[in-house]
C-alpha cells in the first residue's frame, strides 16, 4: 500500500511542477517584448470642408476635441492651446513658459511660439500615452492643429535643448508598429463625408492595383515632393499637356488642401482645349456634360511607367449662378510647382516611407475599405531593413507572403529584436527550477517518511533478501506458520494454493524480521 501511495504523490507533484514550468515559460513569453507588431494603428479621416482631417483629445478627461490636418513633413504635433487643459491627467507634466519655447508655423504661414507638453494624446480612439506635443497659441487664426507624421526626432526648444516628438517614432520605441511607415487609404466615394483610413506601421494591398512603385523625396518647404514625369488630358484622344522638361521642381503631395495646382501654362491648354470661359467671380467654366472618358493623368517614374488617371468630372463642381456649367477645380501654381492635395491622393494609394525618404505610390482599387484587413508592416520586413525600406513588393489584393526560408550561410537579423532575455522571461525560468527542486525534496522525504512508518517498506523482499510469507489473518504472525519463500514464486501463487485472499509478508534484515500486511495482487517476492 505504501508503494501505491508514493507513486501517487509521485505523479501528482510531476504534473505539478510540468504546470509549473510551462506556466513560467508562458509568463515569460507573454511579457517579453515581441520584434512583432501588436497590430496596425488605423485612424479615421474624416472630410471638412476643404481639408480631410481626424480628431485627437489631447491629455483625455477634460479637454475637448480637436481636429488636427495631417503634415507629412513635420514631426511636431500640436494643438491651439485653448483645446488643451494642463494638468488634467496625473501624466501631464508642465513646463514654465520661460524655458520651454519652440516656434511654430501656423497654416497660414505666420509663426508663433507653443509650449511643449508631456501627456497622453487620445488619436481618434487610439492612446499615444507619454507623448511629447505642442500647445500653442493661435491667436484665434485657426481652431484646428496638426498631426506630424514626419521623421525627424526633435524639436528645439528657446533653451537649445532638444525634445523627441516624432509620432511614429515614439510607437516603433514602444514596440507598438515595427517600422516608421504609415499609408493612407481613402474612401472610394467622393460623396462620402468619410475621408479613409490613416494606417500607422501597415499596408493594405486591397486598395491598390498593380505594384507599388518607389519615388525619391526631396524636402520642398514643408511637404513631401516627388519627380513627375507628364501630364496627359484625355478628352477624345491623349493629349500630353507637359513632359518632364516643364517641370522645374519636383511635384508636392498636399495633405492640407484638396487642390490640385498646375504650372498655369499646362492650366492653360486643359483650358483652351475645353473652350471654357471665365464666370462673373473670374473662374474658368465649362458644360457640365463631359464625355465620361474626359480624363486628368498623371505620370511619375518613367522606368516603371505608374500612371495616376482622375475623371475630369471629378474636378468639376457646379457653378451657382448657372447649374448648366461647371467651375474647373484646378488651380494655376503661384511658383511653377505641382501640387497635389488630397483630391489627385483619393486615386493614388501612398504608402510613406518618411525616415528613407520614399513613398511608394499605385492606383487605387476603388474597392471598400472592408473589406480586407491590412498588413503588418514586421511580416514583411526584410533583414536589413533598416537600411533598405520594408515596403513590399506585391500585388495589389495579393495576400500576406509566408514567412521565407531562412539561409543557413546568411542568417537574418531582426531589426528591433534584442538578444538578451528579458527579465521576467528570466524571473520565470528561476521560478520553475525553484519549484521543481522543492517539489523534488518534499517527494524524496515522503518517501522516507512512508519507508520509516512500514519498517522498511513491503517491497525490500524484491531487493533479494531471504523472506517468509504467512496467510495467518489477525495483527500478529506465529512463528511456527511461516513459509520459506525459495519454495514459492509469488505471494500471489501462495496465497491461491492456501486459498487465502491476504496475508503477512515478513523480511529478515541484519537478523531482525520486518513484517507488514498486504492484500493480494499488491505484492510479489520477485522470485
Amino acid at each position: 500500500m505504501s508503494f501505491m501511495i508514493n507513486l501517487q504523490l509521485f505523479v501528482f507533484f510531476s504534473i505539478l511542477s510540468v504546470i509549473l514550468l510551462f506556466g513560467s515559460n508562458a509568463t515569460a513569453q507573454d511579457t517579453e517584448p515581441a520584434s512583432q507588431a501588436q497590430r496596425v494603428i488605423g485612424i479615421d479621416l474624416v472630410h471638412r470642408d476643404d481639408k480631410v482631417q481626424t480628431a485627437v483629445t489631447p491629455g483625455g478627461g477634460e479637454s475637448p476635441t480637436t481636429w488636427v490636418d495631417l503634415d507629412y513633413w513635420s514631426s511636431f504635433t500640436w494643438v491651439p492651446s485653448s483645446r488643451y487643459t494642463p494638468g488634467a491627467t496625473s501624466l501631464s507634466q508642465p513646463v514654465p513658459e520661460d524655458v520651454n519655447q519652440t516656434t511654430v508655423i501656423l497654416p497660414d504661414g505666420t509663426s508663433t511660439k507653443g509650449t511643449v507638453i508631456f501627456d497622453n494624446l487620445f488619436i481618434d480612439q487610439f492612446n499615444a500615452s507619454g507623448f511629447h506635443f505642442g500647445s500653442v497659441d493661435t491667436n484665434g487664426s485657426t481652431t484646428s492643429g496638426i498631426l506630424g507624421l514626419g521623421s525627424g526626432a526633435s524639436v528645439s526648444l528657446g533653451t537649445g535643448a532638444d525634445v523627441e516628438t516624432g509620432l511614429l517614432k515614439n510607437l516603433v520605441s514602444r514596440k507598438v508598429i515595427n517600422d516608421e511607415i504609415y499609408s493612407i487609404r481613402w474612401d472610394p466615394d467622393v460623396e462620402s463625408t468619410s475621408g479613409g483610413a490613416l494606417l500607422l506601421g501597415g499596408i493594405d494591398t486591397n486598395a491598390y492595383r498593380g505594384r507599388l512603385i518607389p519615388l525619391p523625396l526631396s524636402r520642398v518647404g514643408r511637404a513631401y515632393a516627388g519627380d513627375l514625369s507628364r501630364i496627359t488630358f484625355t478628352y477624345g484622344s491623349n493629349i500630353i499637356l507637359g513632359t518632364a522638361a516643364d517641370f522645374l521642381a519636383p511635384v508636392v503631395f498636399d495633405s492640407t488642401s484638396s487642390a490640385i495646382k498646375i504650372p498655369e501654362q499646362i492650366l492653360n491648354r486643359t483650358i483652351n482645349y475645353l473652350d471654357a470661359i471665365r464666370n462673373d467671380n473670374g473662374q474658368w467654366t465649362i458644360p457640365c456634360l463631359l464625355p465620361s472618358s474626359t480624363t486628368l493623368s498623371f505620370s511619375f517614374n518613367r522606368n516603371q511607367n505608374l500612371n495616376i488617371e482622375i475623371p475630369f468630372s471629378h474636378l468639376i463642381s457646379i457653378d451657382r449662378n448657372s447649374p448648366s456649367r461647371c467651375t474647373i477645380d484646378i488651380q494655376p501654381s503661384p511658383n511653377n510647382n505641382t501640387y497635389l492635395g488630397t483630391t489627385f491622393q483619393r486615386y493614388a494609394y501612398t504608402v510613406f516611407d518618411p525616415s528613407r525618404r520614399q513613398i511608394f505610390v499605385a492606383p487605387s482599387s476603388g474597392k471598400n475599405m472592408t473589406e480586407a484587413p491590412p498588413i503588418l508592416v514586421e511580416a514583411l520586413q526584410t533583414p536589413n531593413g533598416i537600411d533598405r525600406s520594408p515596403v513590399p513588393d506585391l500585388e495589389g489584393g495579393s495576400p500576406a507572403p509566408p514567412p521565407s526560408e531562412a539561409d543557413p550561410s546568411n542568417p537574418p537579423v531582426p531589426v528591433f529584436q534584442s538578444k538578451a532575455l528579458p527579465t521576467e522571461a528570466i524571473i520565470g525560468i528561476v521560478i520553475a527550477i525553484v519549484g521543481v527542486t522543492v517539489i523534488a525534496v518534499l517527494i524524496l522525504l515522503l518517501y522516507r517518511k512512508k519507508r520509516k512508518e512500514e519498517g522498511g517498506g513491503g517491497n525490500s523482499l524484491t531487493h533479494g533478501y531471504p523472506g517468509y510469507v504467512n496467510p495467518t489473518f489477525g495483527v500478529s504472525a506465529s512463528d511456527n506458520m511461516w513459509t520459506n519463500t525459495s519454495s514459492v514464486r509469488s505471494f500471489e501463487d501462495y496465497v491461491a494454493v492456501e486459498g487465502q485472499g491476504a496475508g503477512w509478508i515478513v523480511e529478515t534484515r541484519d537478523g531482525v524480521k520486518h513484517a507488514s500486511w498486504v492484500k493480494k495482487g499488491r505484492f510479489k517476492l520477485g522470485r
